[in-house]
């Protein structure tokens, strides 16, 4: 997952949101990824089982969907006030409004720099100079997003890359 944040928040950064908005975004679609992996698997969890509502219903049942904006990003749709992602749209059952936070993502960026100290700038150069060969538009509206990341990732990972 770390990987995956630091993807997302690169092209978060280079498509002009600010550095907290992008690591909330980076934590979201990383989170997003990590959901979609299990339910492509054919794993359901237990809020899907006891048809529990979405974000989407929980925000119109509590009148605050007029105050929340959707924005499609790098294949997920998530839900957006006040410059914080509160959730990811569509997914049953409840989401901590605080788990999309900044810190959440340092956290998972402390994790590649467990590896080597400077590894989580290392990572996100790797992935600027990948982005150059590629519409940023086009990444961030999801079509290319997954295909360039499942392309890279691998190399990423290994611990060559890291030396």
């Amino acid at each position: 997952m770390p990987l995956m944040c630091s993807f997302a928040y690169v092209v978060a950064k280079k498509s002009g949101y600010n550095e907290d908005f992008s690591k909330g975004l980076g934590i979201a679609v990383g989170t997003y990824y990590a959901i979609m992996k299990n339910v492509g698997l054919g794993h359901y969890g237990k809020a899907r089982r006891d048809h529990r509502p979405s974000l989407d219903y929980q925000l119109i049942d509590s009148g605050e969907i007029k105050k929340v904006k959707y924005l499609n990003f790098c294949g997920g749709v998530f839900a957006i006030r006040d410059n914080k992602v509160l959730g990811i749209a569509m997914l049953r059952g409840y989401q901590n409004q605080n788990a999309y936070l900044p810190e959440k993502f340092d956290w998972q960026a402390q994790k590649i720099n467990s590896i080597r100290p400077d590894g989580f700038v290392k990572v996100c150069q790797k992935w600027e100079e990948i982005l150059k060969d590629y519409d940023l538009e086009q990444v961030r509206n999801g079509r290319l997003y997954f295909q360039i990341w499942r392309q890279h990732r691998d190399k990423l990972r290994k611990p060559e890359f890291y030396k």
